[in-house]
């Protein structure tokens, strides 16, 4: 039976896989940043809507408002358990000189460039063609198979909390988000964003000596926070195979009008990584002591983002049996590791969770971000592979 079943399964990705290239166009080509993600989400409704499915719609209640979209695909029952495939729709925003522009969707030698195309809109098609490709090849499971659409994944995380929330959870959770075909993500480090604004004085340039620069100040600042990532470098264990677990980005940092006058204001956007010793209330109280030894000017605030690391057993259950789909299919090595960025795992009670797809690309938050549409079948095949595995099956396709 199963070798009828993974045919089928082979044929139904064949015929449904031009008509998810042409979605993953379609999502690329509509922004999605935070706070402007409904019009990509109506577009992965009607796509579930399409498969006869009820879409339920819960919205993240913070400082912006989301929409996020699950349904459930109800199991037999018997002996199965259920699972959660997760994508996120929103997207980072857009900076730099782009060779294509970034909605484009622009296609070329089988690469799709555009913000999102990797992280994660590549992800979204790739769940939905392993729903249709079980649904066409008639494939009848025992555990319920759930899928999720969510935004906020790149700030708060509060997508997938939502929907947790709200009964959507699983006995296993794939997160298609951020891997290549050949390797599953099961760790990240901690992340928290500051929001850090530093009051000047304004004074002509020719006297600035009677002022207060805040560009100097903020300038001090950052020198101070990357010194001390550098010196917890210096004494830290690796946290899994990441041996350099901190670090200090300067993501913004805006001040003054003109040439002529010390500034009145500095505002700076600052994302700490950390590893698993500390939560990122403490990594705030260690940069407000900082910031207070400096001067009285610099105020800290925690940005949207705040996570601690996260980590489930590299060998649990579910990475397990998804490895050795993978494996069988590829006759590669799948490699598991942890990774410098962050992921919605935290949300999840389940140990049996992994972050895996949706395949190949490159300069994802970066220029020209890309995707290579060749590995779409090959991660929706071998997630296809993993569903029947891991929630069983009832009947044969047709039966």
């Amino acid at each position: 039976m199963r070798a009828e079943i993974l045919k089928s399964i082979d044929s139904a990705i064949q015929d449904c896989l031009p008509a998810h290239h042409e979605l993953l166009k379609q999502l690329v080509q509509i922004p999605s940043q935070l706070g402007n993600e409904q019009q990509c989400q109506m577009l992965v409704k009607a796509q579930m809507e399409r498969m006869g499915q009820v879409v339920n719609q819960v919205v993240c209640r913070n400082k912006v408002e989301g929409i996020n979209l699950a349904t459930r695909f109800p199991g037999s029952g018997g002996v199965g358990r259920s699972l959660v495939l997760n994508a996120h729709c929103d997207t980072t925003p857009v900076e730099g000189e782009w060779k294509h522009p970034p909605y484009s969707a622009h296609v070329e030698n089988g690469i799709l460039y555009g913000r999102g195309a990797q992280d994660d809109k590549a992800g979204v098609a790739v769940i939905l063609l392993v729903a249709w490709a079980l649904k066409m090849a008639g494939v009848r499971l025992r555990g319920d198979l759930i899928l999720h659409s969510v935004v906020e994944d790149e700030t708060t995380g509060n997508g997938s909390k939502a929907l947790v929330e709200a009964g959507f959870g699983g006995d296993g959770v794939v997160i298609c988000d951020g891997t290549w075909p050949e390797r599953i993500m099961y760790a990240h480090l901690g992340q928290v964003w500051l929001d850090v604004a530093i009051k000047g004085s304004v004074v002509a340039a020719c006297v600035e000596e009677r002022g207060v620069n805040p560009i100097l100040i903020g300038c001090e600042f950052v020198s101070r926070l990357r010194s001390w990532s550098q010196d917890m470098n210096a004494r830290a264990e690796p946290f899994k195979n990441i041996t350099k677990p901190y670090f200090v980005n300067v993501g913004a940092f805006h001040s003054g009008i003109w040439h002529g006058s010390v500034p009145d204001k500095a505002e700076i956007q600052i994302q700490i990584g950390f590893g698993p010793n500390l939560l990122p209330e403490e990594i705030l109280l260690m940069v407000r002591r900082i910031a207070t030894d400096i001067s009285d000017r610099i105020q800290v605030n925690q940005g949207l983002l705040a996570t601690p690391a996260c980590a489930v057993p590299a060998d649990n259950l579910l990475i397990h049996t998804l490895k050795s789909v993978i494996e069988r299919n590829s006759g590669k090595e799948v490699r598991t590791a942890a990774v410098t960025g962050h992921s919605d795992m935290r949300h999840f009670s389940t140990q049996n969770i992994c972050l895996y797809g949706p395949g190949a690309g490159w300069n994802a938050h970066g220029i020209d971000e890309a995707y290579r549409l060749d590995d779409m079948a090959i991660v929706a095949r071998n997630l296809a592979e993993f569903t029947i595995d891991w929630c069983g099956v009832s009947a044969a396709p047709g039966s």
